[in-house]
């Protein structure tokens, strides 16, 4: 089983509905490469080192994924860049 943690940040101060918008469609390019979420955790508004498309703070979250087989990851590298709501990201295969 391979694992990895999946670290984004979207604009600080979005609603619970916003969230949802951003929240079920990336789960379900995650369930589209044969993957699940293991663990979602939300780090809060954090402020940024520099500033991002003019924003100086950011909400952080990371997801813990799982997939059987190693996935092709190109399809859900795509969907992230083109998703406007998320502002940066980080996908990192886990060794545990």
């Amino acid at each position: 089983m391979k694992k990895y943690q999946f670290v984004f940040l979207t604009r600080s101060g979005l609603f619970k509905e916003n969230l949802a918008k951003i929240f079920g469609p990336l789960e379900k390019e995650i369930k589209n490469i044969n993957g699940k979420v293991s663990k979602k955790e939300d780090f809060g508004k954090q402020e940024l080192a520099y500033a991002i498309e003019g924003k100086e703070s950011a909400s952080f979250w990371i997801w813990y994924l799982e997939f059987d087989t190693g996935p092709d990851l190109t399809p859900f590298n795509t969907y992230l860049n083109r998703e406007k709501k998320i502002i940066r990201y980080l996908l990192l295969e886990s060794r545990r």
